[in-house]
C-alpha cells in the first residue's frame, strides 16, 4: 500500500496533471457551494501539481501605492542581489519583490542586521528601533532566539492582522499549527524564502559506498516499504567501517557515520524520530511531551548509535555549536564516511563531491514508528508591535509568500533540489516525502525561552549521559514552570487587534 503510494508520488512528478475548474477569477481550490458535482471536481494544479491558488490581495486590487514596507534580515539568502544576476534563486526572489510592488504600488527596503551571539546583535536593534518609536515592518528573525522577544511583547500577534490567511498553501501548515496557539501566533512560516525548505533535515548517504559495501540491498525499496529501521541503519554503519589507525575509532577511519552533537549532527534524529518537546492536548493546550517513555527511548537508541557503534566517530567539543560540524563536510565528500545527517540546505556544501550521493529519511526508530519524519525550524516571520501601516504590512507579508510560492519555493525545491541535485527519481521522491512530513513544535520553536530542553538532547548525548530518565525526570517541573510562565506573559499582552 505504502510502495503504491510512493509510486504514485514519481509518477506525479512526471506527469503534469491539468485540469478545468471554473472561472479562474475563483479560487479552483474552493469549489462552488451549489453544485451538485461538486465533490466529483478536480483541484487544478500547477506544473509541479501543486493546486492552483489565487490571491484575494490580486484579485480585489487592493493598492497602498507609495507605502515603504521595510524587512529586516540576517541571511544572504532572503534577498535579492544585483551582483548574482543569473543566479536561480536569486533571480525568483527579484521576481518575488517586483510582483509584490507592482501588485500593491509598494517600495521594499531591505534593511541588514546580523544575527550576533545568539542573535542579541539583531534582537538588541530591534528593542531599541521599538523604544524609539520607529521599528521596521517585518522581521526575518531567528526561530530559536528571538522567541523571549514575543513573550516580552515587542512583536504583533500575527493571527490578528488583516489579510493573513494560514490555511493557504504559501504558510507551512504543520508548523502553523504548532506555533498557534488559541488562535494568537507571534511568528509565521512560509514560502517567502528558500530557508523554509534548506532547513529540512534529512540523512545524506555515498551511492558509490552503498554500490561498493552493500551492492545487494537496493536502499530506496527499503525506504518505500518502510524496511528502512535504525536496526538496519546501525547495522550499516558497523560493517562500513575501517580502522585505518589501528588505535580505534578516530575521524581518521573510514566510518559509517560522522556527527557530532550540534544542530547539524543530532537534530536530524531528534526529528526523525519524532521526539516531541511539547504537544497539545485534546483542548489544544500546549505541554511538556520531552522525557516521556518514547523520548527517553528514542535518546537510548541515538546515544547507543553515537556513542557505542565503532562506525561512528562522534566529535563532542566543548559546546554545541556548528563549528564541531565542520570536520564531518570534506570526510563525506571525499568519500570517507559512508552516512551525513544534515538538511537540505547543505547540498550546496557537496558540489565538489566526485562520488554521486542520495538522499535518504532519517531510519525508523523501530517497527512501531510508521512514517517517517523531518523537522526544521529556519528563518522566521515577525511584525514588531509597533509597526506602521498595519494593512499594507500584512498585504506586503501575505503577497511576499504568495509569490514565494509561486517563484522562489519552485526554483529552489523543483528545478534544484529534486532536478540538480537528484540523479535519479527515487532521490527526488525523497525530497518530496521528507517536505511533506517536516514538523517543529512549539516547545522546539520557545526552547530558549524554556530552558532550553530541545537543546537538552544535544547536551546529553555530548555529556555521556547514559542515565537520561532521572535526568529529564527532574528537568520536567523545570521545563512545565517555564511554560506556565510564558502563557502568563502572554495573557498579559493586549488584546489582538
Amino acid at each position: 500500500m505504502k510502495k503504491a503510494l510512493v509510486l504514485l508520488l514519481l509518477l506525479a512528478m512526471m506527469v503534469t496533471v491539468l485540469a478545468a475548474c471554473g472561472d479562474k477569477g475563483n479560487n479552483p481550490a474552493q469549489t462552488g457551494g451549489n453544485n451538485p458535482n461538486q465533490n466529483q471536481m478536480t483541484v487544478a494544479t500547477d506544473e509541479y501539481g501543486r493546486p492552483i491558488v489565487y490571491n484575494s490581495i490580486i484579485q480585489e486590487g487592493i493598492r497602498y501605492d507609495d507605502t515603504e514596507i521595510t524587512i529586516m534580515y540576517a541571511g544572504d539568502t532572503q534577498v535579492y542581489d544585483p551582483a548574482l544576476v543569473g543566479e536561480k534563486v536569486n533571480d525568483a526572489n527579484f521576481s518575488r519583490d517586483m510582483s509584490v510592488e507592482t501588485s500593491l504600488g509598494v517600495f521594499l527596503q531591505w534593511e541588514f542586521c546580523e544575527y550576533g551571539s545568539s542573535a542579541k546583535t539583531f534582537n538588541n536593534k530591534v528593542i531599541k528601533s521599538i523604544e524609539a518609536g520607529k521599528s521596521p515592518n517585518l522581521l526575518l528573525t531567528h526561530g530559536y532566539y528571538s522567541a523571549g522577544m514575543a513573550i516580552q511583547g515587542y512583536y504583533k500577534d500575527m493571527a490578528s492582522l488583516e489579510y493573513l490567511d494560514f490555511q493557504q498553501p504559501w504558510w507551512t501548515e504543520k508548523m502553523m499549527e504548532e506555533i498557534t496557539v488559541n488562535g494568537v501566533t507571534y511568528f509565521a512560516s512560509g514560502d517567502m524564502m528558500i530557508d523554509t525548505i534548506a532547513s529540512t533535515t534529512c540523512l545524506f548517504y555515498n551511492k558509490n559506498m552503498m554500490s561498493d559495501h552493500f551492492s545487494d540491498i537496493n536502499i530506496y525499496d527499503e525506504v518505500f516499504e518502510y524496511r528502512w529501521t535504525l536496526e538496519k541503519f546501525s547495522e550499516m554503519v558497523r560493517q562500513v567501517y575501517k580502522d585505518n589507525t589501528g588505535d580505534g575509532t578516530t575521524e581518521d577511519d573510514r566510518l559509517g557515520l560522522a556527527t557530532s552533537c550540534t544542530a547539524a549532527g543530532a537534530d536530524p534524529f531528534l526529528y526523525g524520530f519524532g521526539v516531541r518537546v511539547t504537544e497539545k492536548d485534546v483542548d489544544g493546550q500546549v505541554q511538556i511531551a520531552l522525557g516521556n517513555e518514547y523520548s527517553i527511548n528514542a535518546f537510548g537508541e541515538t546515544y547507543k548509535l553515537f556513542r557505542e557503534n565503532e562506525g561512528v566517530f562522534f566529535r563532542s567539543g566543548e559546546k554545541t555549536d556548528w563549528t564541531n560540524y565542520e570536520w564531518a563536510y570534506p570526510k563525506f565528500v571525499n568519500s570517507e564516511a559512508l552516512f551525513l545527517a544534515d538538511a537540505f540546505g547543505s547540498t550546496s556544501r557537496l558540489v565538489d563531491m566526485e562520488a554521486r550521493y542520495g538522499v535518504l529519511p532519517i531510519p525508523l526508530l523501530n517497527e512501531s514508528q510508521k512514517e517517517y519524519y523531518s523537522g526544521g525550524v529556519g528563518t522566521l516571520q515577525a511584525v514588531p508591535v509597533i509597526a506602521a501601516d498595519l494593512e499594507a504590512t500584512a498585504a506586503t507579508v501575505d503577497l511576499l509568500n504568495y509569490f514565494g510560492y509561486q517563484y522562489v519555493a519552485p526554483m529552489y525545491f523543483e528545478k534544484i533540489l529534486k532536478t540538480t541535485y537528484s540523479d535519479s527519481p527515487e532521490d527526488a521522491a525523497v525530497y518530496q516525502l521528507l517536505s511533506d512530513v517536516k514538523w517543529a513544535d512549539f516547545g522546539i520553536v520557545y526552547s530558549h525561552a524554556m530552558e532550553d530542553p530541545h537543546w537538552d538532547w544535544r547536551k546529553q548525548l555530548r555529556e555521556s549521559s547514559d542515565n537520561i530518565s532521572n535526568h529529564w525526570l527532574a528537568q520536567k517541573p523545570v521545563y512545565e514552570q517555564k511554560l506556565v510562565e510564558i502563557f502568563d506573559e502572554f495573557r498579559k499582552l493586549p488584546a489582538a487587534g
